[in-house]
């Protein structure tokens, strides 16, 4: 499963921070969110921990709805994640869910709560809303990534990212990011 991590420069000014919730806010709006789920852990968890967990919680609600073999065929929930420290220092996600189809929200909080602390599962009523909620994380300073069929296996870059100036002709090549590692590619 392919996952893409933003985190906004450090040295961004509040115009800079003002345009990327923006641009994260009509970027959220492509898609109808099913669920806002808030994931809180109750113990102090390392980033690396937690983010295994949620992925364990999405990989057994996709293999409910599309089988053992889900992530070959393609399919599987679309989400969006948003990480935040609460006051206690540990880690908080606020997330969006879509492809969730007649799962049942209450048996995937059960069982949130089994794997690490206490969830809240809600049916999206205004998908501007959410998408503005968790957005304002860019502006904050947190993390925002995306996963499942919402991260194509090939994500397009700008070109003069991937190559330094005069490696290559202008137009002539595309760069993507492929399972987080950049790579460039020369098109005929």
């Amino acid at each position: 499963m392919a996952q893409v991590y933003f985190v906004p420069p450090q040295q961004a000014t509040p115009v800079d921070r003002q345009a990327q919730r923006d641009a994260w806010i009509a970027f959220l709006g492509r898609w109808e969110w099913e669920w806002f789920c808030t994931f809180t852990f109750r113990d102090l968890v390392h980033p690396e921990a937690a983010d295994k967990r949620f992925r364990v919680l999405i990989s057994q609600a996709n293999r409910v709805l599309y089988g053992h073999r889900w992530y070959k065929q393609g399919e599987g929930i679309r989400w969006v994640r948003a990480l935040e420290y609460q006051k206690r220092d540990v880690i908080h996600y606020h997330a969006l869910m879509a492809g969730v189809q007649d799962l049942r929200r209450l048996t995937w909080m059960d069982r949130w709560h089994e794997l690490a602390g206490y969830a809240r599962i809600e049916p999206i009523e205004s998908t501007a809303a959410v998408a503005r909620y968790v957005s304002k994380y860019v502006v904050k300073g947190g993390e925002i990534d995306l996963g499942g069929s919402l991260v194509p296996s090939e994500l397009p870059l700008f070109a003069q990212a991937a190559f330094r100036p005069g490696d290559h002709e202008m137009g002539s090549e595309t760069g993507s990011v492929k399972a987080g590692a950049a790579t460039a590619q020369r098109l005929p």
